[in-house]
């Protein structure tokens, strides 16, 4: 690992950038994932973050989304969490 690798684990979860440079495909963005607790939402709300996009994730478990969320910014991700109802 050189100084601008970086990683951030949350659970069995791994948010990985390889080096801090223009593949960061998503920074100053924000990307919105439906169904984002869990399931299929939660790896691709992964893969935003990994690409430098700050999360918004939508679910109908307020209480999953908003710990999926705190999980996330415990890592060091940009996420907020939001109950689709």
């Amino acid at each position: 690992m050189t100084e601008n690798d970086w990683s951030i684990s949350y659970g069995s979860r791994c948010c990985r950038v390889d080096t801090l440079d223009e593949t960061l495909r998503f920074t100053d963005q924000v990307a919105l994932v439906t169904g984002g607790a869990m399931g299929f939402g939660r790896p691709f709300a992964e893969a935003f973050s990994r690409e430098g996009a700050s999360v918004v994730l939508a679910d109908i478990d307020a209480d999953r989304v908003a710990r999926t969320a705190q999980e996330m910014r415990d890592a060091g991700c940009r996420a907020t969490g939001s109950p689709a109802t």
